[in-house]
């Protein structure tokens, strides 16, 4: 009977619901939260860089389990693949780049991990002692999620392993296999969880609960890939028992209550259940295993796919991406066209009609309608989960056609889409939602950053894994041994087709030169082995410039064309030694946002090759009239040199400011103030100093340069150069890598270009103007001469005002930035200190991609949205006519 419904391949269903309050995790999260302690089974029943070796890095599951071939074997059929993809125990990511620093960051995290409060809840399901005490977040006792985090980081250590051969984790994700062995011999099942088996009988009944089998999807996978990527054979066993006793409870529903009652069942959420058998059926072959596969295929989804029909509006994203991921396997381990085609069909839909220009496709975890993304820029888009899910779906289809759209598509979301999930280097900081709207902040959404070890939301699960594979979509080999380079960053591999160990270094990018310069060196080759008639393909991004593309080989030059969206083929008798390098022309390109109504069409994102630029915003993101035909004539890069001319000024402050106390306080450019206040004018205040990596910072830093009037604006020649009249006297700043100017000197807000700081004389307020408001009809004057401090403090400065000699620069009780004049302050002791300042180095630095937007009528300073920390941003700018 069983078989008989199976093998009708897609049918679809009489129902398939995604009701938002079950379907979405936030809300979940809050809902089925509870106590655990009555709810157990048992009472009802260090660094990454590791040098290469031929002999660890051939791949350790080789003895246990062969490389997949570029053919996969299925029922009756053999299906031709074009690709297979370089094992990670091959791969090294160069540990001084990007992405190298977010893997270290990564091992950190895992590392920081305690093994007994990662199992204690299964523990406590399985009747074990519970040593310690559980964390926080969705693996809190109670919450019936808990576990989910545990299969990611069986899959997160195990990929981790491959790429790095750290000891230090191998060791510890053995410990956490062995624990979780022992829960599952005590239950005596087969059955393997945090929570008790109750929560399946919810399930087969149609009464709310939080998705078992998602948790139960990320424990199978990460045991399959513990097997399979570190050859642990107890894990093995586990996974094989596990997919036992689950099998006969599908069996059991279905005898006792029909098909339909199964299918209705999977309106909820199952996680990638469908993938991982799959995934065990190629290893296994065993038919049972295609079977429980085939039972988590949802076709009332999938369905809808099959007869090509976008009907994706309202589906929760993450439920049914995974989906999309097992149909793919489907396709591998049956040679069934039909699903090649779902997931072909579902990759276009996503590309041209519900795809943000950082790669995400979620608002709120839905996907909405499709091209109508303008009124969906809100702080919850691009859920972590979703990219994570979708890069396979891409990933899969570039294995199978070698096809550079998909390639283009991975790049986005992985540079745009995960990097910038991490905060920085601090391990176990990590984002849920990926902010789209203007004005946004990676800090302001309502999970913001998460914390190591009391938020464990799906998407750090999904974020660890993320970062422990960042080397396995760099290098693929076809049949004949061919090596692709899919993605250009620095990184190792061997190239075991032909004995060789190829590195390839990336030169880091900036905005002055628009080249990605690559060098791969050949550097050893196993003794015996011969490089000849090799191959080597490196993708040509569809991003790439409209120019010839440079090449030395062993230092002779030559120029090949720039074909963007192909491949540059070098075939050779390859030798120890031989060197290659590119250069690859980056392009400025802008892309509108996916929405077909006339009143979104003005809103556009900007690239840099691959790099979504974001702009640094408070909300504002109208640029104006711009010319769409030259985007270089207004997308002006920062010159590397303005990074000398950044600085930050503090006071210890001996009188109390109201709201601070007495500490640390610094000069701050704030133009949010401006929004409390009437007739637009926007303040200088004194707070206390903030963290780097804030919006705050950014506000605190400015842009220091000699000037005898405002004329210059950003892009102009560098305005650190003396002029004549100024007489500067240079000497070196606390904490900075730049002297100071004195002399006459005018300054930028970092966060704001092309405005500055001016006064309307004695008793007046610090303002930040455009400079075109700096005229002798508003008495604004922006011009101030920097002396040393009048504290007499010899690391101080103090701000003279070009056009009132003897009136400085000084802080008030009420936080606020006047101008005041000596002669009026000769009896106030203090004065000498408010108006004395120390120099630091700024709090804040130009990107090495940094752009200046400069529009008719605004100014922003854009950088790479991977880069940003708690700063606000905007993603989509408005240009209102584009000529």
């Amino acid at each position: 009977m069983i078989l008989w419904w199976l093998s009708g391949g897609i049918a679809i269903a009489k129902e398939c619901t995604n009701i938002p309050t079950e379907s979405s995790h936030t809300l979940r999260a809050l809902v089925f939260r509870g106590n655990a302690s009555d709810e157990a089974e048992f009472s009802d029943g260090s660094k990454i860089w590791m040098p290469f070796s031929w002999e660890k890095s051939s791949g350790i599951i080789q003895p246990h389990v062969a490389p997949r071939p570029t053919f996969t074997r299925g029922l009756g059929s053999i299906q031709k693949v074009a690709l297979r993809e370089v094992p990670l125990h091959r791969v090294r990511i160069d540990p001084d780049s990007d992405e190298g620093r977010a893997q270290e960051t990564n091992l950190r995290y895992l590392l920081m991990l305690d093994v007994d409060r990662l199992v204690w809840s299964f523990r406590q399901n399985a009747g074990l002692p519970t040593p310690g005490s559980a964390y926080g977040g969705w693996e809190t006792p109670g919450m019936e999620l808990r576990g989910h985090f545990v299969g990611h980081y069986l899959s997160a250590t195990a990929l981790m392993w491959a790429s790095t051969h750290n000891e230090s984790i191998r060791e510890k994700m053995s410990l956490v296999v062995d624990a979780l062995a022992e829960c599952q011999k005590k239950l005596g099942t087969g059955y393997l969880s945090a929570f008790p088996s109750t929560y399946f009988d919810r399930f087969e009944a149609i009464q709310p609960v939080w998705a078992p089998y998602y948790t139960i999807h990320k424990i199978m996978a990460g045991l399959l890939d513990q097997y399979t990527l570190a050859g642990n054979e107890k894990a093995r066993t586990m996974v094989l028992w596990m997919a036992k006793y689950f099998l006969l409870r599908f069996e059991s529903v279905i005898e006792r209550f029909t098909i339909e009652r199964h299918w209705k069942s999977l309106n909820e959420e199952t996680g990638g259940m469908n993938d991982v058998m799959y995934r065990l059926y190629l290893l296994t072959e065993d038919p049972e295993h295609l079977k429980l596969a085939h039972l988590f295929d949802k076709p009332c989804f999938l369905g809808l796919l099959a007869l090509k029909t976008d009907g994706l509006s309202g589906f929760h994203s993450n439920t049914h991406l995974p989906l999309v991921v097992g149909a793919q396997m489907r396709y591998e381990s049956t040679g069934d066209k039909l699903y090649k085609e779902i997931a072909e069909y579902f990759m276009d839909l996503i590309n041209t009609s519900h795809r943000y220009a950082t790669g995400g496709t979620s608002v709120g975890e839905f996907w909405s309608d499709p091209n109508r993304l303008g009124d969906t820029l809100t702080t919850e888009t691009q859920e972590s989960c979703t990219t994570y899910n979708i890069l396979k779906v891409a990933r899969n289809l570039y294995r199978w056609t070698k096809d550079v759209k998909y390639a283009d598509y991975y790049e986005r979301a992985l540079l745009n889409g995960v990097l910038g999930i991490q905060r920085g280097e601090e391990p176990g900081v990590m984002i849920y939602m990926l902010p789209e709207g203007p004005g946004s902040s990676k800090a302001v959404s309502y999970h913001g950053w998460g914390t190591p070890f009391d938020s464990m939301w799906c998407c750090y699960g999904t974020g660890i894994e993320s970062f422990s594979k960042l080397g396995d979509s760099v290098y693929f080999e076809d049949e004949e041994g061919e090596l692709y380079v899919m993605r250009f960053t620095s990184s190792s591999v061997l190239w075991t087709s032909f004995k060789m160990l190829v590195t390839q270094k990336v030169q880091p990018v900036s905005s002055e030169t628009p080249i990605l310069s690559v060098t791969f060196v050949f550097k050893e080759m196993e003794e015996g082995a011969s490089g000849k008639g090799s191959r080597i393909s490196l993708r040509i991004p569809s991003w790439t410039a409209q120019r010839s593309l440079h090449v030395k080989l062993n230092g002779l030059s030559q120029v090949h064309p720039a074909q963007p969206g192909s491949y540059l083929t070098f075939s050779r008798n390859w030798k120890v030694g031989d060197k290659l390098e590119i250069e690859v022309p980056l392009s400025l390109t802008m892309e509108n946002i996916q929405d077909e109504r006339e009143k979104f069409s003005d809103l556009h994102a900007f690239f840099y090759g691959p790099y979504v630029l974001a702009g640094m915003t408070e909300g504002d993101n109208l640029l104006g009239e711009v010319d769409g035909t030259s985007l270089s004539s207004w997308l002006v890069p920062v010159p590397t040199s303005y990074n000398e001319q950044l600085y930050s000024f503090t006071q210890l402050l001996e009188h109390s400011l109201e709201g601070c106390s007495n500490e640390t306080t610094i000069l701050t450019s704030d133009s949010q103030s401006s929004y409390a206040l009437t007739g637009g004018a926007e303040s200088v205040e004194i707070r206390i100093e903030p963290k780097e990596g804030t919006h705050e910072a950014a506000h605190s830093t400015f842009r220091v340069f000699p000037t005898t009037q405002i004329t210059a604006s950003p892009g102009d020649v560098d305005l650190r150069r003396s002029l004549q009249d100024t007489h500067p006297l240079l000497r070196q700043s606390t904490g900075s890598s730049a002297p100071i100017l004195f002399g006459r000197v005018s300054l930028e807000p970092y966060s704001r270009p092309g405005k500055f700081l001016a006064h309307k004389g004695p008793e007046s307020k610090l303002v930040v103007v455009d400079r075109d408001e700096n005229s002798s009809s508003r008495n604004l004057d922006a011009e101030f001469r920097l002396v040393p401090g009048l504290s007499g403090n010899e690391n101080s400065i103090s701000f003279e005002a070009g056009s009132h000699p003897g009136c400085f620069v000084a802080s008030g009780r009420d936080s606020s930035i006047t101008l005041q004049c000596k002669k009026d302050r000769e009896n106030d002791a203090g004065f000498a200190f408010t108006a004395s300042f120390r120099v630091k180095k700024g709090l804040a630095s130009y990107h090495r991609m940094s752009f200046f937007a400069k529009g008719k009528k605004n100014q922003f300073l854009l950088f790479p949205i991977y880069a940003f920390r708690d700063e606000k941003y905007t993603i989509y700018f408005n240009l209102t006519s584009i000529v």
